[in-house]
């Protein structure tokens, strides 16, 4: 996945509880005046009817300096540019002319030019591989590559084995973060393919790629993340004892916490259970420290079905909730000691629109229904690739306003409010 791209494992049925009994969130323990955690968040956004459809909005440079502006450290989540698989399986390193290497650096002098401390954030895979870019004349196009529950015990995976590490080498010289992820949501593969050799040889690919990142910084907090609601059995309150057995070899300097619970789980953060953060290292106290690294919660309500049949409140949303999920969670990392909190993004990745609007069903190739509407055309597009149409607009909608500004930029009241409180605390 891109991290937009998860699918809602829930059926809208399972979205019953509405946004009531906020006030409950003031039982949680009295704010700390010094924090232990760094606040990072991105810049990805939505660019719908191109190529490459999450990306840093340009200007580049402006986009990474209004994270700056508002975080103690920038996330990059590479994954929005894809993996030059076979440029790195052939070689150390990536022609110099290949397109991929111009965009590439140029996040990475953006994010430097900040100031701020880099949090790189890379994809080996979910169920398969993280897409490969492939050069389309000056640009990139993505394409999926390998089957899904890929097996790296095959000899035609080899190629793999060779490039993932190099490619890990690579962006942490050009980007050389303070904390990079080089496992990003790997358990999605476990979840989806089980415990077994295929399983096993993708952790010694992963092992192998945190071994790449610390030959190249010994000092940078090299970790994995890894889906909360697929360990807790997607529930709030389980616990799936074997899953976690499964990660126990997989490298990692901090546990770390992807966290995109609004909608299948909870519709209101009061419903989030006190352990919810804590619940790992309560059960496994040898655990590495954890660290947060992908979370938000949808400010605006999600709209899902067609003009005659439409859902305005899907998935509902509010600034007040979101602002209540934040303070929330900064809450327990100042309990918990977690030195970096990752907010998905600055800014929502969806225009309002998108989120709102309930779009005609249309067909490829023509999709004469929606006529020159190319937001509507993409939904379609989105609603075919997935087991059912409304499955396909969920997954698509799911993380879309979870910025802490709107798509244009304005800074949203109460959630700001909570963030920017937190930034004007010292830091430990």
């Amino acid at each position: 996945m891109f991290k937009f791209c998860r699918a809602f494992a829930s059926p809208l049925a399972a979205i019953a509880l509405g946004l009531a009994a906020l006030p409950a969130l003031a039982q949680a323990p009295a704010a700390d005046p010094v924090r232990p955690f760094a606040l990072s968040t991105g810049a990805v956004q939505a660019a719908l009817g191109t190529d490459l459809v999450w990306r840093v909005r340009e200007p580049v440079i402006e986009r990474f300096a209004a994270a700056g502006r508002d975080g103690d450290a920038i996330t990059v989540f590479a994954e929005t540019l894809g993996i030059p698989w076979r440029e790195f399986a052939e070689n150390a390193e990536p022609r110099a002319d290949h397109p991929w290497v111009r965009m590439q650096r140029e996040l990475a002098e953006a994010a430097r030019a900040t100031g701020k401390p880099v949090s790189l954030q890379l994809t080996l895979a979910r169920e398969r591989y993280a897409r490969e870019a492939v050069r389309s004349g000056t640009n990139i196009e993505l394409r999926e590559i390998g089957s899904r529950c890929f097996d790296l015990n095959l000899g035609t995976e080899a190629s793999y084995v060779t490039a993932y590490p190099r490619y890990v080498t690579w962006m942490m010289r050009n980007y050389a973060p303070r904390w990079v992820n080089v496992s990003a949501e790997i358990n999605a593969y476990l979840a989806a393919c089980g415990d077994g050799p295929a399983w096993r040889a993708l952790v010694d690919l992963q092992r192998a790629s945190y071994r790449a990142a610390k030959a190249v910084d010994a000092n940078a907090v090299v970790y994995a993340s890894f889906l909360i609601d697929e360990l807790y059995g997607k529930t709030l309150d389980g616990f799936d004892a074997a899953h976690y057995a499964a990660l126990n070899n997989l490298s990692r300097d901090r546990f770390g916490l992807a966290m995109q619970i609004h909608g299948p789980r909870a519709t209101d953060p009061v419903q989030l259970p006190r352990d919810y953060l804590s619940r790992v290292r309560d059960r496994n106290p040898k655990e590495a420290p954890l660290l947060v690294a992908d979370t938000g919660w949808n400010s605006r309500d999600l709209a899902v079905g067609t003009p005659s049949s439409c859902q305005r409140a899907a998935v509902p949303g509010n600034d007040a909730a979101a602002a209540a999920y934040l303070r929330w969670l900064l809450d327990q990392a100042r309990a918990l000691r977690i030195d970096l909190v990752t907010w998905s993004s600055l800014f929502d990745a969806l225009p309002a629109e998108v989120m709102t609007s309930c779009y005609p069903s249309a067909s490829w190739p023509f999709y004469r229904a929606c006529g020159n509407d190319s937001n509507c055309v993409f939904m379609n597009t989105q609603r075919s690739a997935a087991e059912n149409a409304q499955a396909g607009e969920l997954r698509f909608k799911a993380e879309g306003a979870m910025g802490l500004r709107t798509y244009e930029g304005t800074p949203k009241g109460a959630l700001m409010q909570v963030w920017q409180e937190a930034l004007r605390q010292p830091r430990r």
